[in-house]
């Protein structure tokens, strides 16, 4: 996982461009199982490799890396409230807008 302090998540955070978007998931804010996960945001390191993110690339691949395997259940943030506020910038990411979501 590629892990994103919360400046850095924000600038990613949205349209890469018409139908993609990148949206970092937040990390609980404190008590994670390795203190640089602390408040942090995580997204998968695939977007280095999807043309969509490609605007970001010079920005992701410069950001410290995590072991997906090692990040535990218990790291990611679970307050839905939390959540729910970095989940959408209307700015770039407007309602409606159909995004494509890509899982590992």
């Amino acid at each position: 996982m590629i892990i994103l302090d919360a400046a850095s998540a924000a600038g990613v955070r949205g349209c890469s461009k018409p139908g993609f978007a990148l949206a970092p998931v937040p990390l609980v804010m404190s008590g994670a199982s390795a203190s640089e996960l602390n408040g942090a945001f995580a997204l998968p390191e695939t977007v280095l490799a999807d043309p969509a993110h490609s605007a970001f690339w010079d920005v992701l691949s410069v950001l410290p890396r995590f072991d997906d395997k090692q990040i535990l259940k218990t790291d990611w943030e679970t307050n839905p409230t939390r959540e729910l506020s970095f989940s959408f910038d209307a700015a770039t990411w407007l309602p409606g807008q159909l995004v494509i979501v890509t899982a590992e």
